[in-house]
């Protein structure tokens, strides 16, 4: 028989399956049922960028942990980037989740080098976990990236629906490393807007696309040098009011790495509900030293990226109604309101900044 957990929405922290952490902010509890021999599993995902700087991040957590008060829920003592000549380079906690840490390109000690692999060990006060060594590959570049407006009629429960203005997003990218080798490749996004507040101040906000879809392609698995794709589909809304820019990362990926991130796909696909059990049994290249019987979730690769930004006009998506002035509406029109959200001072708005970004043209 299955156990069950109960869990109030508010407090509960559940790895989500692509290897983000997800927080949820609900009133109701959720039941879930589980396989008893997987509540406390070990979940590490997590990723080394070669850049200027170079860059590692990881999430540890277990794949059911209630414990909001513990800020240390692994005992985790330490957790170290290693390369393929035994050197180490620690990183440090920032979040009680989440391990981080910046490498310069110069750094004496720990050089991040294409054909070179790399991996992760965590050490508990218990056990030591590693992942196999990854290697680092050239990225392909993005040729172009390019938007459409379309119209999407989304339906509700309880009426009839409505029709949403939508902005799609499409990019051609080659298949053909430096190398002359197919590549591997995977997608992923954010975006920034800019918002004005009623005092006239200009806010720049930065926020990544987080949804429940794998953007991967095998470059071996065709005959072709390149690839169009649609990526992303965004709703219009003030967001696009006073200026966005889409940012497009196009990483490499190793053979196993786009191993792990199709385990990701497909279960993602063949179930749609990530709090079905199977699909959060996903192993990658992550294993006890001690005890390799020991399930542990997740993976941890070395990627290098392309970027490619690109503006998006205003005047091209409607010109929508921009965000302030916030307030109630009366025969149509908007009534300014006090301090309404985030229009007194759009800096409260989350990843807000007055300081326009270098790639802010417009």
């Amino acid at each position: 028989m299955r156990p069950s957990i109960t869990i109030p929405l508010p407090s509960w922290k559940l790895l989500a399956l692509t290897g983000l952490l997800g927080f949820n902010q609900c009133v109701d509890t959720i039941t879930i049922d589980l396989d008893s021999d997987t509540i406390d599993n070990l979940v590490i995902n997590g990723k080394l960028v070669k850049g200027n700087p170079s860059y590692a991040v990881a999430i540890i957590s277990r794949v059911i942990y209630y414990n909001p008060g513990n800020e240390n829920p692994l005992n985790v003592k330490y957790v170290d980037i290693v390369d393929d000549l035994g050197n180490r380079i620690p990183m440090f906690r920032t979040e009680a989740y989440k391990y981080e840490i910046s490498i310069p390109q110069n750094d004496p000690v720990f050089q991040i080098e294409e054909g070179r692999r790399y991996g992760i060990i965590i050490t508990t006060s218990e056990k030591t976990y590693a992942s196999d060594l990854d290697e680092l590959l050239p990225v392909t570049p993005i040729l172009d990236v390019s938007y459409s407006v379309g119209t999407e009629h989304l339906f509700e429960s309880n009426g009839p629906g409505y029709d949403q203005d939508v902005v799609n997003f499409s990019a051609s990218s080659s298949l053909i490393d430096l190398n002359q080798n197919p590549s591997r490749i995977r997608w992923e996004a954010a975006y920034t807007y800019a918002v004005s507040d009623t005092a006239h101040k200009t806010c720049y906000v930065n926020q990544s696309i987080i949804d429940d879809q794998i953007r991967i392609y095998d470059g071996s698995s065709v005959q072709a040098a390149m690839v169009n794709e649609q990526l992303y589909q965004i709703p219009v809304s003030y967001d696009f009011a006073e200026g966005f820019y889409l940012t497009l990362y196009q990483e490499a990926l190793s053979v196993s790495a786009y191993s792990y991130w199709e385990k990701v796909k497909t279960i993602i696909e063949r179930n749609g509900n990530m709090f079905e059990v199977p699909a959060g049994k996903i192993q990658g290249n992550l294993h006890n030293e001690a005890d390799p019987s020991e399930l542990v979730f997740g993976n941890f690769y070395v990627t290098q990226q392309d970027t490619f930004r690109l503006y998006v006009d205003p005047a091209d998506v409607g010109n929508p109604v921009t965000y302030c002035p916030y307030g109630p509406y009366v025969n149509g029109e908007r009534i300014y309101t006090e301090c309404a959200h985030n229009c007194c001072d759009c800096l409260r708005a989350a990843n807000s900044t007055t300081t326009k970004p270098d790639f802010w043209k417009k």
